[in-house]
């Protein structure tokens, strides 16, 4: 082999300080997923799906390290997600989403414009990485240097390692890498005896051998032939296969690790193997009678003990008994899952909660159902127990009985037990309870379950079976109102009203998600924004301070005092008190996360919060005011009938025509609003004849496609009509 070498370019970094802040809000998380471990002379460190938890080797108790703005981003980084701590106790996160972070035992320092994945922290405290555009970075005393990879095309690390001489050594899909602080050098299958290029691990021993694990046919789909580790040592190649060893002929080995006994142990993701040097034998892995599929990183302490991270599972410690392993507390609560799907309070102000936790890949969806009260979590995942094992969504009848629902029942709460009604309900949407006490029940691409005592189906004319209704609302004169992906469909008596873009001031697509009345009797929308319908007004409101983009609005929830929540998808919590737009979010609370599945009031005027990220409970002020924009205001319009009005064609691609009935030959005036409701001009060509005003209105006036307002006003009466270009 002939080295490379390569000049390194130096960066000087100017890091950016974050303080923790206190405001009124209290958080419960669980720690289920675990994407990274590391360890540092007095601690465990596990990176969470929702925060970093620091665990004391001493008696095993865990800190949840100090919330700011930058914590909450290291700790919510979707796509990736590492740590690695120093022998300082200190520890870098890092990941592609969110730039660099480094936590000193006091502060968060945020490194916003580096971006890496892969790290290790060498001998002298310097931090390796790989960085955003596939090169090796070196980070130490706020100094970045960046070291080319040689090669002509992009060649993905999958893991990086240091030894005891300080230099690094990288397993890439192209061979083995060694940088020894000047020069590179590439182990293949061509230059060495190296199996196989494609390599997913690599690990350095106390004698400086490498061990590296790889797959010899790789595909797509991971289902890959014959995995293997090899061993280098003193420039001899030893390779283990299943041939040789029982290792497995499909999988993939994540991670190496040895521990002070000299046994390999290697995670591969379903099983955990150990090598003593003559025999292997294959670890499955048990937690509490359940076997863990997704096993995720391994950690060998300096006191020999082996921690395994899991999705589903949590943190597990090898007993050493057996195969069964103890799970380290990585939550601060009994929920089940992270991502709290549903909530609401029972007569006892007992909480149950209804969860849906996928791992960041995707691989597993842990359901999960709880009850918190005076401190207490009980969790219950018995499918075949009336108690429910999961609740997709929650709601309270007229005589304030609890009602669970989730694709396999509908339950009911009497006193402390559960009632359950078996029946195939499908994909189970926002569930809702009319003045009657009847039970409805959305289900996707199936037509809405109405329940009385038994279950049936409530088809809507004119609505596709496809876009069925996701929501349901009541009015007090006993109307009904459900709402679909493009429509919301309006029953009173035996009389449906079917809305959409066109004939209403709803969305192109409002992708309606729950539907509610205010104490004004006025209608609410939550979907592609937020909605208020007074009986003749359409209010549209946007959630981007712009004006320019949706965000989809999953709840909402009206308080006594007439105050409105909204939960949002990425875009926080928002609270509407009749005059102003409050918002809050990751960045000026401690909210756990800024996409919001449920709300609900609990006692002492307390909000709890289902977000995607945990529970949150908010107990007083705070938040952002924030400007939202409306559509359509300050008009007392009404939507024009067809007898009084029509414009043909209409949409159109050029000219258009109103035909508009008027008496006395009075002109009405005509206006051309935008749909954000900004003035476009007034149209002055117009025809009388026959008591009927007939206005042109030509291409240029409308130059751009799209939906836009024509307003009429005649005789102190105000009408509207939805104009669209195409």
């Amino acid at each position: 082999m002939k080295p490379l070498i390569i000049t390194s370019l130096i960066f000087f970094i100017l890091p950016i300080l974050s303080y923790s802040q206190s405001d009124s809000w209290s958080n419960y998380f669980t720690g289920n997923e675990i994407h990274s471990l590391s360890e540092s002379p007095n601690y465990i460190w596990a990176a969470t799906e929702c925060r970093i938890a620091r665990i004391s080797k001493e008696d095993y108790s865990v800190q949840f390290l100090k919330h700011t703005d930058q914590d909450q981003e290291a700790c919510i980084s979707y796509i990736h997600r590492e740590i690695v701590a120093t022998e300082d106790d200190h520890l870098w996160v890092g990941g592609f989403n969110n730039g660099l972070f480094y936590y000193n035992g006091a502060e968060w320092i945020h490194y916003d414009t580096i971006f890496g994945i892969n790290f290790a922290v060498d001998l002298n405290n310097h931090l390796w990485f790989e960085g955003s555009n596939g090169n090796l970075f070196e980070l130490y005393e706020n100094t970045l240097h960046e070291y080319p990879i040689p090669g002509s095309t992009y060649n993905p690390i999958q893991q990086i390692t240091t030894d005891m001489n300080a230099q690094v050594w990288m397993a890439s899909e192209e061979g083995l890498i060694h940088f020894d602080g000047n020069e590179f050098s590439t182990y293949t299958t061509e230059n060495s005896d190296l199996p196989a290029d494609y390599l997913t691990s690599v690990y350095a021993d106390i004698e400086n051998n490498l061990w590296v694990s790889g797959i010899f046919t790789p595909d797509t789909t991971f289902n890959v032939d014959s995995v293997f580790l090899a061993r280098y040592a003193e420039g001899e190649w030893t390779v283990f296969t299943e041939s040789n060893s029982n290792l497995p002929q499909h999988g993939r080995i994540y991670d190496i690790e040895i521990d002070q006994n000299e046994n390999i142990w290697l995670v591969t993701y379903p099983r955990l193997f150990k090598f003593d040097g003559d025999e292997w034998s294959v670890q499955y892995v048990t937690q509490g009678a359940y076997f863990t599929h997704s096993l995720v990183d391994l950690l060998i302490g300096s006191d020999n003990e082996v921690f395994l991270a899991t999705w589903g599972k949590g943190l597990l410690k090898y007993n050493g008994a057996s195969s069964d392993w103890d799970r380290v507390n990585t939550a601060n609560s009994g929920l089940p899952g992270n991502r709290v799907k549903a909530i609401e309070f029972d007569e006892s102000n007992t909480l149950w909660i209804g969860t849906s936790q996928y791992s960041s890949n995707f691989t597993f969806n842990q359901k999960g159902f709880a009850s918190f009260s005076n401190d207490n979590w009980v969790q219950y995942n018995d499918p075949e127990s009336n108690v429910p094992y999961d609740a997709s969504s929650f709601t309270k009848d007229q005589n304030n009985n609890l009602w669970a629902a989730n694709p396999d029942a509908l339950y009911k709460l009497n006193s402390s037990d559960w009632v359950k009604y078996s029946h195939e309900l499908y994909t189970v949407n926002k569930i809702s309870a009319d003045y009657d006490n009847n039970i409805w029940i959305p289900s996707g691409d199936h037509p809405i379950y109405k329940y009385n005592g038994s279950f049936t189906q409530y088809p809507i004319p004119g609505i596709s079976v496809y876009y069925q209704p996701k929501s349901a609302g009541f009015g007090p004169d006993g109307s009904k109102w459900f709402g679909t992906l493009y429509r919301l469909a309006y029953e009173q008596g035996s009389t449906w009203t079917i809305y959409d873009y066109t004939n209403s001031g709803l969305p192109t697509s409002p992708n309606i998600q729950e539907i509610k009345f205010d104490l004004s009797n006025n209608l609410w929308i939550a979907g592609k924004g937020m909605v208020k319908y007074n009986g003749n007004t359409w209010t549209q409101y946007k959630t981007k301070n712009d004006g320019t983009d949706f965000n989809l609005v999953y709840c909402m929830e009206i308080a006594e005092n007439g105050e409105i929540w909204f939960g949002t998808f990425k875009y926080g919590l928002l609270k509407f008190d009749q005059t102003n737009w409050i918002r809050f979010n990751t960045d000026n609370s401690t909210l756990l996360g800024n996409t919001i599945f449920d709300i609900t009031f609990g006692p002492e005027g307390k909000i709890w919060v289902g977000t995607d990220c945990g529970l949150s409970v908010f107990e007083g002020l705070g938040g952002d005011t924030i400007t939202v924009s409306n559509i359509i205001t300050g008009l007392d319009e009404q939507i024009a009938s067809n007898e009084e009005m029509s414009v043909f064609p209409n949409p159109f691609q050029n000219d258009t025509k109103i035909y508009i009935d008027i008496d006395d030959n009075e002109i009405p005036v005509c206006s051309i609003f935008s749909i954000t409701g900004k003035f476009i001009c007034n149209l002055s060509n117009y025809q009388v004849e026959n008591g009927r005003a007939t206005f042109a209105l030509d291409s240029q006036k409308i130059k751009y496609p799209g939906i836009y307002i024509l307003q009429v006003k005649l005789k102190n009466k105000t009408k509207i009509v939805k104009l669209v270009k195409q």
